[in-house]
């Protein structure tokens, strides 16, 4: 299947934009032929001033809204590095289970534990009891979104990536042809005979469990399962086959930002593909899960870093060049694994908007991709709560950095009435929104760490959303100015905060902006 270059419906997106949200429309002209913008009547020496003024208006132009600031946790990262002295003002609490790896954050921080909802600052763990998403404060923050198994389990993105290609008429190459069985037990019988191999999944199975291939139509399936195409011809690691890891933050729902980490897990599986590709029984040799294979013979744990890319587990380091080498595009590999990350992404966002305060959760995902032969990427599934555990040094090496970057990224405030007020406030005001977001958007571009943003972009913009928002639309329009555009786009909008704060009682400091 050919890949869609996701940039080609840019032009288009661009003339959606209107004199007045752009700032400064006419001061690009779009290159046809390479796909970019070119800024008009300008040089190098007036676009770095352009850049510095508007450095200099985000530096000394105060929201009056501070972010949490996390650090790396002690234990194992960074032994010498004292341990933060503890801020009264912020609270985090426990709701469900939390990889210790949280915790050591939070101590490293000097953030105290609270036992409180109400007090917390921050909220983290995977409960399985009612959902505190709709009870918050608009200025409290937690690690999870509602519904987010619509994209975080096995029927909840095929069901999601099914309306979206219904909708779109997109072909999607990324995703598998799938099947719900019973459900679409009609339809796939139908196309049994499209691939030879299909892949069995219980739909509420994890870690590999119930997991079976076939080549035959059975006579029946004894409870609800996901029925896949299997990838007969997978990319082969040293004989082995082997999917990937991706780690993704969503750290904003409306308007959507994406991001992706820069490092992740090569997962190998433990017997020779090629020798026994055609015993649909040896599993050993057709699953890559960690768990499924650790304790199979000739399982590699991979502990002293020095051999990573040797074992069954492996950074992605090491994994890129060794791609190079043997040919294959690796940029190519990684840029078609964002477009299918973020069309999941933008699939399965209407779904999300149960919550009374969107802004109040980030989340940490996984992403399992499989590679096959022709450097074609397939999406296996999305994990919510993704394994953060620490027992190894190369679990430490990605995951200690991964987790402090997203808690970064995600601009905690520091709970304070001004913060609650301006949140609250943003509601009713569509300009004091505009501002803010844009102003985060900012401020998240220099929290990054080793998180890299997918979306929005100049390229994926042009994945078609359908339910796209107002607040979207500012943000595609944000990253099409030049400096000079967004400067003037904030200045227009300034005093929307200034009248804002103003009218909060409590500031006992003057505006900087008033």
């Amino acid at each position: 299947m050919q890949w869609e270059n996701p940039i080609d419906g840019l032009p288009n997106k661009l003339a959606e934009t209107s004199h007045e949200n752009r700032g400064l429309d006419l001061l690009y002209s779009y290159d046809e032929g390479n796909k970019h913008l070119n800024l008009k009547n300008s040089n190098n020496k007036s676009k770095n001033l352009a850049k510095e003024d508007l450095e200099s208006y985000i530096t000394k132009v105060s929201m009056h809204n501070k972010y949490m600031d996390f650090f790396k946790y002690v234990n194992f990262a960074l032994p010498t590095e004292k341990i933060t002295q503890p801020n009264p003002n912020t609270y985090y609490c426990v709701d469900g289970f939390t990889p210790r790896l949280y915790l050591d954050i939070m101590h490293s921080s000097g953030i105290p534990e609270t036992k409180y909802y109400d007090e917390a600052t921050v909220i983290v763990g995977s409960s399985k009891g009612p959902p505190l998403q709709n009870i918050l404060m608009p200025n409290q923050r937690i690690e999870r979104f509602l519904r987010t198994f619509k994209i975080g389990s096995k029927i909840g993105l095929h069901a999601s990536l099914t309306i979206y290609r219904q909708h779109t008429r997109k072909n999607l190459p990324f995703y598998p042809q799938t099947y719900l069985i019973p459900e679409e037990m009609d339809s796939f019988k139908k196309h049994f005979t499209d691939h030879e191999i299909w892949i069995v999944k219980p739909t509420g199975g994890s870690c590999g469990r119930g997991i079976f291939l076939i080549n035959e139509m059975p006579e029946k399936f004894n409870e609800q399962y996901i029925v896949q195409q299997y990838i007969s011809n997978p990319m082969l690691v040293h004989g082995l086959k082997f999917d990937l890891r991706f780690y993704v933050a969503m750290t904003s729902l409306n308007p959507l930002r994406l991001y992706i980490y820069r490092d992740g897990l090569v997962r190998l599986a433990t017997s020779d593909y090629k020798n026994c590709q055609n015993d649909l029984q040896n599993l050993s040799a057709h699953l890559t899960n960690f768990t499924y294979n650790k304790d199979k013979p000739g399982y590699k744990y991979t502990d002293d870093l020095k051999f990573d890319g040797e074992g069954n587990k492996w950074s992605h380091d090491p994994l890129w060049p060794f791609l190079r080498q043997r040919g294959y595009d690796t940029d190519k590999i990684r840029k078609n694994a964002e477009i299918a990350i973020v069309t999941a992404f933008i699939a399965s966002r209407p779904y999300f908007f149960d919550q009374k305060y969107p802004r109040v959760s980030t989340e940490l995902y996984g992403v399992d991709m499989i590679l096959d032969d022709k450097g074609n990427v397939f999406m296996e599934e999305v994990n919510v709560a993704p394994a953060l555990g620490t027992k190894s040094k190369l679990d430490i090496k990605i995951k200690a950095p991964l987790l402090t970057d997203f808690l970064n990224l995600s601009l905690i405030p520091e709970r304070t009435e001004l913060s609650n007020s301006l949140e609250v406030l943003m509601e009713s005001n569509k300009k004091l929104s505009e501002y803010v977001i844009c102003r985060e958007f900012e401020e998240a571009e220099r929290r990054l760490g080793g998180w890299h943003r997918i979306y929005p972009t100049m390229e994926t913009v042009s994945i078609e959303m359908p339910s796209e928002t107002h607040f979207d639309r500012v943000l595609r329009r944000w990253i099409a100015m030049n400096y000079a555009g967004k400067l003037k786009y904030l200045k227009d909008r300034e005093s929307n905060l200034s009248s804002v704060l103003s009218m909060v009682e409590y500031v006992t400091t003057p505006c900087t902006i008033c």
